[in-house]
């Protein structure tokens, strides 16, 4: 039962991202799903999702094939940051970085498919190439022209910047589980995280401050709530880190959730009133 404990933990956190990026997924196509930037945003959603969706199914039924589904979306998702990247700066990437991502990507689905008789050398090579591409975006942000783009722009790149700052070493640490002594892949929580900061990309100032304690307080009140759990059932290092990951995933999706129907009723309650105006 113990040595179970971590698959489950991973098979919640796989379903608990899944459930926040379609919760995102909702929200950014109600606000356009034919903007192009939102396509670019609801492209990056759907491969995170594959990955995730994948991860839970190789876990409930065992089979490689969701294994390679995986790789395959691991091996897309710098495409899809930096498409996204671009669309948010309003400009193209150097072809240096265009040509590392786009190679990258399609070595990595081609390893992917190919049978390998040593793993590790794959997956480290994978994350390389999502650590290299996720910099490179990160850099991109940095040097981006604020002059050229609004207010609100410049605050969408800095979010975007936020949750990469986050998504690196979580990635990472997804690579190293064993290395590092970690139980389980922690990925998904910078996932929520990302999801959080864009459903909120469209709220006024006073408000983004107001949800950022929220979001705060839900971190505070889950972290103390698996010390708890860890002081009275005196688990490990392992235990610990078990506990703490579900119990803040499970209140990351709660609020993730409770985000994206307000977000949802905020533009419809706009759409009626434009359109009684308009009436």
């Amino acid at each position: 039962m113990i040595a179970a404990g971590p698959i489950l933990a991973d098979l919640f956190l796989s379903v608990a991202a899944i459930l926040g990026l379609a919760s995102l997924d909702r929200v950014i196509a109600g606000r356009g799903a034919e903007d192009p930037l939102n396509r670019r945003f609801l492209t990056g959603i759907r491969i995170t999702i594959l990955l995730f969706a994948g991860r839970a199914l190789a876990i409930l039924t065992g089979m490689g094939m969701f294994r390679v589904v995986v790789l395959i979306a691991a091996a897309l998702v710098p495409v899809a940051v930096l498409i996204l990247t671009e669309g948010l700066l309003r400009r193209h990437a150097p072809r240096r970085i265009k040509g590392f991502v786009a190679v990258g990507a399609g070595v990595f689905v081609f390893l992917a498919i190919v049978p390998l008789g040593n793993d590790w050398w794959r997956l480290i090579g994978l994350l390389c190439f999502q650590v290299g591409a996720l910099l490179a975006c990160g850099w991109l942000v940095l040097r981006r022209d604020r002059a050229s783009l609004s207010w609100s722009e410049n605050r969408a790149v800095e979010r975007l910047g936020l949750s990469l700052i986050l998504l690196v070493p979580l990635a990472a640490v997804d690579f190293l589980t064993v290395q590092l002594g970690v139980p389980i892949q922690v990925s998904p929580l910078a996932v929520l995280f990302l999801c959080w900061l864009a459903i909120g990309l469209g709220r006024t100032e006073t408000r983004h401050v107001a949800s950022l304690l929220d979001v705060g307080v839900t971190v505070v009140a889950a972290l103390a709530a698996a010390g708890l759990v860890v002081v009275i059932w005196g688990l490990d290092f392992a235990g610990g880190v078990v506990a703490g990951a579900v119990i803040l995933a499970a209140a990351m999706v709660a609020t993730v959730t409770i985000e994206a129907r307000q977000s949802r009723l905020a533009t419809q309650g706009l759409s009626l009133a434009t359109a009684g105006r308009g009436g």
